[in-house]
């Protein structure tokens, strides 16, 4: 995922979340989970981005990806 803001959005050292969240000083967000093309669609819809030559592969950040969207863990008892 790739995420701009206009404010910062942490001040310290954090555990970032399975899918950054969009907030109203959001200016893109890409969450990049389209899984194949070459399209990266915003979800703020004003900035899509291009990509060439890539190679889709399943996300080694997050656990839980699934085509289309990440899946948070179960949290830990």
């Amino acid at each position: 995922e790739v995420k701009i803001s206009k404010i910062a959005s942490y001040t310290k050292d954090f555990q970032p979340a399975c899918e950054l969240p969009q907030e109203t000083d959001t200016v893109a967000l890409w969450r990049l989970d389209e899984g194949k093309g070459n399209i990266h669609k915003d979800l703020t819809t004003k900035h899509s981005a291009t990509s060439k030559n890539i190679a889709w592969q399943e996300s080694i950040r997050c656990a839980g990806f699934s085509p289309g969207g990440c899946i948070e863990p179960p949290p830990k008892p």
